[in-house]
């Protein structure tokens, strides 16, 4: 699989805007994210697999969105996101 990590960057830094922006999406996101680690659906990833390139890398896009009718928000994975032609979602079904 390439490397997607040139286009991930881009696309977060829009993310990293709309947190700076909206104080009660920050911290509503945040407390989404810290609570996937918490229960060990999530991790971080060590420092030295931050530079990989052996062809097993792959980032996933992550949003936040909130249904029209609740205000709870949702981070969304985008496993289906396209990059040089692949997906994750490709690559796994």
């Amino acid at each position: 699989m390439p490397n997607n990590r040139k286009i991930i960057e881009q696309r977060a830094l829009h993310l990293k805007k709309r947190l700076q922006r909206d104080f009660s999406f920050h911290a509503e996101y945040t407390a989404f994210v810290n609570n996937l680690v918490a229960k060990g659906y999530a991790e971080r990833v060590p420092e030295e697999d931050l530079e990989l390139s052996d062809g097993r890398v792959w980032y996933i896009l992550h949003q936040g969105v909130y249904h029209p009718t609740k205000k709870k928000i949702r981070v969304v994975f985008d496993c289906g996101a396209s990059f040089q032609g692949t997906s994750l979602n490709a690559q796994l079904l």
